[in-house]
């Protein structure tokens, strides 16, 4: 929510024509998903995906993901599709991405968003993200990975790799297989629409998806009330 804020806020805009008056600071952590300012994602792929409108299960591991493209969304051979670990048409519909068309699924503030310009001016704000070392569980996948805060330490009635209401819907998988990932080929992917180094992303050490523990961290203090 609060990066989405950040790219199309009305308090954002005013701040561009004003940034004289106002220091502004948007801190974003641990998000299920980000607004994407293009239809490309980083293509990789997890075996054999299986995505309904609320979850993806996957067959095997992920592949690192290596260059930026157009995600495939019709039907062909395996090798068309390997390179996605899903294919949805609606992919980059808001919030995922920047496509207004569906204005039936659209809250009140975006409708008149002028996202030409909120794009175009997203670079220049001053947004922090940070993502949790550990927030790496995604239960949907075969294999947990090593750093999930919840690969043995979980609650009764939880799975092992517990995502903890991680998005993990078509649109939101491609963009990563977990919230760490999420974060990191969030802020790769800003670097390519820029052409430089843009925002801060902080990965804190030791933390899973745990709020009190982003936010008390020193990073999180310092970047809050320093």
């Amino acid at each position: 929510m609060v990066q989405r804020y950040a790219l199309t806020s009305r308090l954002a805009a005013k701040h561009d024509a004003h940034n004289d008056a106002v220091a502004l600071e948007f801190v974003v952590a641990n998000p299920s998903s980000y607004a994407y300012l293009d239809n490309r994602r980083w293509n990789y792929h997890c075996g054999e995906c299986q995505c309904t409108r609320s979850n993806c299960t996957c067959s095997q591991d992920c592949s690192i993901p290596h260059r930026l493209g157009v995600p495939t969304t019709k039907k062909g051979t395996e090798a068309q599709y390997e390179q996605w670990v899903c294919a949805d048409g609606s992919y980059n519909s808001w919030p995922y991405g920047i496509d207004l068309e569906r204005k039936e699924y659209l809250p009140p503030y975006i409708l008149n968003a002028d996202m030409e310009r909120a794009v175009r001016l997203y670079g220049q704000r001053n947004v922090i993200y940070m993502v949790g070392q550990n927030d790496t569980c995604n239960d949907g996948l075969p294999t947990c990975d090593s750093s999930c805060w919840k690969r043995l330490d979980f609650l009764p009635g939880e799975e092992s790799c517990f995502r903890n209401h991680m998005d993990n819907r078509c649109p939101a998988m491609l963009e990563g297989p977990n919230r760490r990932s999420r974060g990191l080929q969030y802020m790769d992917y800003l670097r390519e629409i820029y052409g430089n180094h843009t925002h801060v992303l902080h990965v804190i050490d030791g933390v899973g998806h745990n709020a009190t523990a982003m936010f008390s961290s020193t990073v999180g203090l310092l970047e809050l009330f320093d």
